[in-house]
């Protein structure tokens, strides 16, 4: 029997077949609740797992295809991207519309 140091968790649930990312219907009511709350901090924090799950290719660490499409389908129907307020929160880059 081996032993599993702290580390080697992932690889573990990993050999027994269990899923290593929480499955979509998890992250969308981990997004609802927090929503609700009105938890910015922990949005962002999802917003960056989902940045680092969404491509394709980032091995067992990536969203599968159906999996991406089943969240982002849920996603879309929610209004749960924190509104940037403060022009230090604005990320580099974004250029805010012209007004007429």
């Amino acid at each position: 029997m081996a032993f599993y140091s702290k580390g080697d968790w992932l690889s573990f649930f990993s050999e027994l077949g269990m899923h290593v990312l929480p499955r979509p219907a998890v992250l969308v009511r981990v997004v609802d609740h927090l929503v609700a709350a009105q938890d910015t901090e922990r949005l962002d924090q999802v917003l960056d797992l989902l940045a680092e799950v969404w491509e394709p290719g980032a091995g067992r660490t990536s969203l599968a295809e159906e999996e991406r499409e089943e969240l982002g389908a849920a996603l879309g129907t929610r209004a749960w991207i924190p509104v940037l307020q403060a022009p230090q929160d604005i990320p580099p880059g974004f250029v805010a519309p012209e007004e007429s």
